[in-house]
Formats: structure tokens, C-alpha cells, sequence
């Protein structure tokens, strides 16, 4: 087997990695073909003329629209306290593997939850997105307008994390919850994509290509994925490098997951606890990996809205596109709502 060579300043986490054993199999629920979703826009999807032009910033933005902010979900009773094996609050760097099950993940269980999860990957105007694929790019513009069309109807955010937690536990959410995940980490979910969501009072989750993170340019740095985090947005994984998962042996597997895991956790003090699979490419030994590996959930690219406790790594998101008005993306959200 070829391993790439990797940098210096990883090669420690890497060599950690590499003493680690072999997958465990038969912990996922169900065996999953490889899938890549996609979703077409529908009909009259247009992009607004009168939508407001947004200023990027290179710093917190403070609104002054007085927005009403996303409610606090109480999850767990007060009393309760997360532990390392739900990934939350574990130290940084501890790229440790949960050794017993996680609440909710009991195979068979029925219980399920059926929460939207937008999925954006870039929020900047086309004309500055270089040669990212245009069906990936929603100008800032939309994307005000898609977000204002939903807190209009009186819809609010959770993060991804918050919804793996309450699918552990078997909890439900409120009405007219969503999730927003935008992926790849570059830093126009800073600049252009955080003072939108300020001004509405939603919460994001970011998934994140770690390697990129202080080697790239136009990706998110260590200071702003703290910014983000302190803002109460999510950063989740989405590997080392974009390698798609049920391509790579298992020891590269692991590299890419935890590899990654750990350098999150060193950027901003908290591990990732929900994964994105590179282009929404997974198998069974996938989903596998990452439940031994103590992660709580995984997104796909499949279309629609529905999280399963009995397989918690194959959740479907919604694409957003260029072409996706604000209401006909408020339509779609309607349409997924228990009992629609």
C-alpha cells in the first residue's frame, strides 16, 4: 500500500494513527451503496432582482435588526452532563474511540427525527469564486433572501450536533427546525455567510477540510473558526484532505478521519462530533469507522429529511443552488415537515 507523504507537522497525529488497528466491522445498521446525491431546482427558481446587496466583513458583524434569535433546545435535563463517548466536551487532540454504545444507536430502534439540513458549500458572488462549480456558489444576496424568506415563517436553527444529540437520546425538537451546514471551509462562510446568519439569529454548522485550514488561501483560519465557534456555530469534519471514504484502505481511512478530528481540535478546543462525507461518497465500512470512532452522525448528499437512531450515518441533506429562490426553498422545507 502508497501512503502520500504528509508534512512534518502532522506526521506525529499520522504515526498515531497508523498504530491504530483495523476497522471494526458490522457496526453499521445497514449496508449503503455508494451514493452521491443531487437535487434539481425547481420550476421558476430565479434569482431575486430586489434582494439587498450584502457587505462582506472581515470581523463579527453586530446587527441592529433586533432579529429573534433561534430558541434554546433543551435537549437534556439540567442535571445531565455530556461525556467524551457523545464527542462533546472531550479534551483536544483526543482522537479516542467509544468503547461502549451510544444512546438511541441500538440497531433496530425506530425512532427517527425529521429535521431539515440545508446544504450550502460557497456564499460569495460568482465573479470571486474562481473555478469552484457554479452549481456550488450562492451569491450573498440569495442567500439573505432564502434565510429572511424562513425566519418570516417563523422557522429557526439547530446545529447538526444538536440534532445527533437529540436522535441519541430520543428527543424531539420543536416545529419549523432546520439545520444549515456549509462545507468545504472556505473563508466566505466568515466574510460574506456570518453576518447573514447574525442578523437572523440562526446557527450553522460548518464541515470542514482540515488539512486546508493554514495552508490554503481563501480558507477559513484558526482565528475565525474560533470566531465561529464562540458565535455558536459548529465545525464538523469533513476529512484531511476531501479523500472520498470507500476508496481509501482502512489505515488511510482512519488518517482522514482523525488525522482531522484532532487538527479541528487543536484549532478551536472541542473535537468534532458530526462528519460529511467528501462529495457524499460512503459504504458500510464507512459508516463503520465513524461510529467506532465515537462520532454521534454523518450527512450525505441524498435528498430529503430524515435521521434515523438506527443509522445515524447516512442522514440526507437539502442542496441549495444558485437557482433556488426563497420560495421555492421554503416550499421544500414545508413539504418535509412531519405529517406534510
Amino acid at each position: 500500500m502508497r501512503l502520500r507523504l504528509i508534512p512534518s507537522r502532522w506526521a506525529r497525529a499520522f504515526a498515531v494513527a497508523g498504530l491504530l488497528g483495523g476497522i471494526v466491522a458490522g457496526c453499521a445498521a445497514a449496508a449503503h451503496p455508494v451514493a452521491s446525491g443531487t437535487q434539481a431546482a425547481g420550476p421558476g427558481a430565479t434569482t431575486p432582482a430586489t434582494a439587498a446587496l450584502v457587505t462582506p466583513s472581515t470581523a463579527q458583524t453586530t446587527s441592529t435588526a433586533s432579529p429573534t434569535p433561534s430558541p434554546s433546545i433543551p435537549l437534556t435535563p439540567a442535571t445531565d452532563q455530556p461525556s467524551p463517548a457523545d464527542g462533546i466536551g472531550a479534551e483536544p487532540g483526543a482522537a479516542s474511540r467509544s468503547a461502549s454504545p451510544i444512546p438511541g444507536a441500538e440497531i433496530g430502534s425506530s425512532f427517527v427525527l425529521q429535521i431539515p439540513i440545508l446544504m450550502y458549500h460557497r456564499i460569495i458572488s460568482p465573479a470571486l469564486a474562481g473555478d469552484s462549480l457554479p452549481d456550488l456558489v450562492v451569491p450573498p444576496a440569495l442567500f439573505d433572501a432564502q434565510l429572511s424568506a424562513l425566519h418570516t415563517a417563523g422557522w429557526h436553527t439547530v446545529t447538526v450536533a444538536q440534532i445527533s444529540q437529540a436522535l441519541q437520546l430520543h428527543r424531539t425538537l420543536p416545529p419549523r427546525t432546520f439545520a444549515i451546514s456549509i462545507d468545504d471551509g472556505w473563508d466566505d462562510g466568515y466574510t460574506y455567510a456570518l453576518p447573514i446568519l447574525q442578523r437572523y439569529g440562526f446557527h450553522a454548522t460548518y464541515y470542514v477540510i482540515a488539512g486546508r485550514v493554514g495552508t490554503w488561501a481563501n480558507v477559513l483560519t484558526p482565528a475565525e473558526l474560533r470566531t465561529l465557534v464562540a458565535d455558536g456555530m459548529e465545525i464538523g469534519d469533513h476529512t484531511l484532505n476531501h479523500r472520498a471514504l470507500p476508496y481509501l484502505s482502512a489505515v488511510e481511512m482512519r488518517i482522514q478521519v482523525m488525522t482531522a478530528a484532532d487538527l479541528l481540535a487543536g484549532f478551536v478546543g472541542k473535537r468534532p462530533i458530526t462528519f460529511a462525507y467528501p462529495s457524499g461518497r460512503y459504504d458500510v465500512a464507512a459508516e463503520a469507522e465513524l461510529q467506532a470512532d465515537g462520532f454521534g452522525m454523518a450527512v450525505i448528499e441524498g435528498s430529503g429529511a430524515w435521521e434515523s437512531a438506527a443509522d445515524r450515518f447516512a442522514v440526507p441533506r437539502v442542496r441549495v443552488s444558485p437557482t433556488t429562490t426563497p420560495a421555492f426553498l421554503l416550499g421544500e422545507l414545508r413539504a418535509l415537515e412531519p405529517g406534510a
